[in-house]
């Protein structure tokens, strides 16, 4: 297979103490046995009850599944070392983000405490937990037509995503609560479509040049052309449920960039939406998931109408069939078609019910725990390193006033 299709999984997951559920900062301990394979694949995140799961360039949906199998396991494997273990959830079911201690990190010159400066308490409260995937195109100018094309479809992959609907133990009424948190960094949520890759470079160094943005990095879209790599990166999902949910979603994004590249270079692109409607169908997708109403954007706006999001994400379901059919990931996206179904839960569902029974939060993080690890073989993990364990910065302070 040809570079431009690979794909790339990066999965934040919670750390949390095995018997009690609740959040630790445990990241720096976990890592002290990790092998040389596990230190190039899981990495820190801004707080340290967070380990980021990284995979390699994957030439199929199939590779995708076994490495982030491999990484699920490993990282269960070193978590169990200090008693403690991973969760997946775009939230905490309870967790206080004033709780949690705050990654140093030396290797960068502590970008997380210049991140911190700049932010203040926006960057403190960010105890969120999502699910990135990148897709490989080569060429940079049908990158950004791509990104333009795809950006009406993130609130539909937020939809089948959602899975955070508790903040610091309140219900939110929110499936995905996490796209809540999230709104108040700068340069976040659905980005306006550029004219051509270099309206995109000079927006990029217009923003450097009057020190907004001090490095690309920076910019946090729901979507993005990769600053470093040659990708497209989707980054508006919730951490999913379970491992069968994340493999198809980053399929349906594997598959829609195919199709949106076909179709644009067949000359039949697909309408370029402005983004106050996109923005609209990503609240109503991150408060009622695909159980509400969505807009129908698909074919313009001249055709746009309100129908029940469960339709409007089988259209675009439909819409990337052949793509999947070629990468053959067809039972991926009937996974997600399965998702829409009003007695399949969401995660966010699942939670919620799982509360509901006692009224207790520890049954939700038992059931996270749970299905985090539903279908991974844990023999796969990498090797734990125990003779010669490693030492990495463990800040026992919290937040700087």
């Amino acid at each position: 297979m040809v570079d431009v299709w690979k794909v790339g999984v990066e999965e934040e997951f919670q750390i949390v103490h095995t018997q009690t559920m609740e959040l630790v900062s445990g990241f720096p301990a976990m890592m002290r046995f990790a092998s040389a394979e596990a230190r190039e694949s899981m990495k820190p995140e801004f707080l340290q009850c967070v380990i980021e799961c990284i995979t390699e360039p994957c030439d199929s949906i199939a590779d995708i599944a076994r490495s982030t199998m491999l990484r699920r396991a490993s990282a269960m494997a070193l978590a169990e070392t200090q008693q403690l273990q991973i969760i997946s959830a775009g939230t905490h079911p309870n967790g206080r983000w004033y709780h949690q201690h705050r990654t140093i990190d030396t290797a960068r010159e502590d970008r997380y405490a210049q991140l911190e400066d700049i932010l203040q308490e926006v960057a403190r409260s960010i105890l969120i937990f999502g699910l990135h995937v990148h897709v490989n195109v080569e060429d940079r100018e049908e990158r950004i037509q791509i990104f333009n094309q795809a950006r009406t479809f993130l609130p539909y992959i937020l939809a089948l995503s959602v899975n955070s609907p508790f903040w610091m133990g309140h219900l939110t009424g929110y499936q995905s609560y996490r796209t809540m948190v999230w709104a108040p960094f700068p340069m976040a949520g659905i980005p306006d479509a550029f004219e051509s890759l270099q309206a995109y470079e000079d927006f990029v160094g217009l923003w450097k040049r009057v020190r907004s943005l001090e490095e690309p990095r920076r910019i946090w879209w729901d979507i993005r052309p990769h600053f470093k790599h040659p990708t497209v990166e989707f980054r508006i999902a919730d951490m999913p449920l379970n491992h069968a949910d994340m493999v198809a979603i980053a399929a349906f994004c594997q598959a829609l960039v195919r199709t949106i590249s076909e179709r644009t270079r067949a000359g039949n692109a697909l309408p370029i939406i402005p983004t106050p409607y996109i923005m609209e169908n990503r609240w109503r997708a991150a408060r009622f998931g695909p159980r509400g109403m969505l807009i129908d954007l698909m074919d313009g706006l001249a055709a746009a109408r309100e129908l029940p999001a469960a339709v409007v994400i089988g259209r675009a379901l439909d819409l990337v069939g052949d793509a999947a059919a070629s990468f053959g990931t067809t039972a991926a996206i009937d996974h997600l078609r399965r998702r829409l179904q009003p007695e399949v839960p969401t995660g966010a569902e699942r939670q919620i019910e799982a509360y509901m029974k006692h009224l207790e939060i520890r049954d939700v993080t038992a059931m996270l725990a749970q299905e985090t690890l539903r279908g991974i073989d844990r023999r796969l993990a990498w090797p734990l390193n125990t003779t010669d364990p490693i030492t990495l910065p463990a800040a026992r302070r919290r937040f700087s006033a």
